[in-house]
């Protein structure tokens, strides 16, 4: 859909005839080869849509004796249909494939924005508390007395305020910041595209590329939204949208550096970028690995929900 609305070239509608409302489905074919596919009648198990298939079929083979794919990735059955047209024209070989959930946003199940909202609220009562103590003129100490009333409970031993606010340190530097990244961040970043890369993008016997790693972020930052978090002043892990269509926007290049996984930070990246589109209109999906268990529960946390089998083809 961000293509169609660019207006790009390789764009295709499959009909039966030039008539719209013969359109069977659509397809992009990129000029690096990505074809993306949005095919309803190829997960039907109807004789009607058997017909179809078979007609499509026809249509599809010619096309790909002529135009070279790189992979194809869209819907399971779509995906299984367009994986067929292009072994009936018997000119590629498909190199591996791998199956994905397709994941949406569902603001009733994200955890973490629970969390934050009632860390606000709390800080909220801090702040009226504070105030009232002010007005009331109450003295320094009497404030540290009342804090120390605050926290006692069960009969416990009372923290003093500096273990407080040591505390409280540690645990925001533990979780760091998010931040909405800017091109100033490129060469921070292009390190966490190339071990993304690696990781989820390159095929086997592939190596990651320093310079096209730091090419892609940059360009991404152009282009998308791209969201880091910063502990300690090094960037850790980070997240942006991907596509941008009319109602949905896409986030991908979700990374976090091994040593800091366990923390929540893909959760709350997610979770963030998810909650910004809402707040323009916009819905959110996502696409993971079935076999990756970690990132699946992290986006679970953030509110994501399985909405669909996907598929990825790659071909030599």
């Amino acid at each position: 859909m961000e293509k169609v609305l660019a207006g790009a070239d390789g764009v295709y509608a499959l009909a039966l005839t030039d008539s719209e409302l013969d359109i069977m489905g659509v397809f992009l074919l990129s000029n690096s080869g990505l074809l993306l596919h949005c095919l309803p009648f190829a997960g039907q198990h109807s004789m009607n849509a058997k017909n179809t298939c078979k007609l499509a079929m026809k249509l599809l083979s010619p096309f790909f004796t002529e135009h070279e794919v790189f992979c194809v990735s869209g819907e399971y059955y779509g995906t299984i249909f367009m994986q067929n047209a292009i072994r009936f024209a018997n000119v590629q070989t498909v190199l591996e494939s791998h199956a994905y959930y397709r994941m949406e946003y569902d603001e009733d199940k994200d955890t973490i924005a629970k969390k934050e909202k009632e860390e606000e609220e709390k800080q909220e009562k801090v702040r009226i508390k504070e105030e009232r103590e002010d007005a009331y003129g109450f003295s320094e100490d009497d404030k540290r007395i009342m804090k120390r009333h605050d926290n006692l409970k069960n009969n416990s031993e009372l923290e003093s305020d500096l273990e407080i606010e040591e505390n409280n340190k540690e645990k925001e530097a533990d979780s760091g910041a998010i931040v909405k990244c800017s091109e100033a961040d490129a060469e921070e970043l292009a390190p966490l595209q190339a071990s993304y890369d690696k990781v989820e993008v390159l095929l086997k016997g592939m190596t990651e590329d320093k310079k096209t790693a730091l090419l892609q972020i940059k360009k991404r930052l152009r282009n998308q939204s791209v969201y880091a978090v910063i502990l300690s002043g090094k960037y850790v892990a980070m997240a942006a949208t991907n596509a941008d269509g009319k109602n949905w926007l896409q986030i991908g290049g979700v990374y976090t550096i091994p040593l800091y996984r366990k923390r929540g930070m893909a959760s709350r990246l997610v979770s963030r970028i998810a909650r910004n589109n809402m707040a323009q209109g916009r819905q959110t999906t996502l696409f993971v690995k079935e076999i990756n268990t970690l990132a699946i529960h992290s986006y679970q946390r953030a509110g994501f929900v399985k909405k669909g089998n996907y598929r990825i083809t790659y071909y030599s």
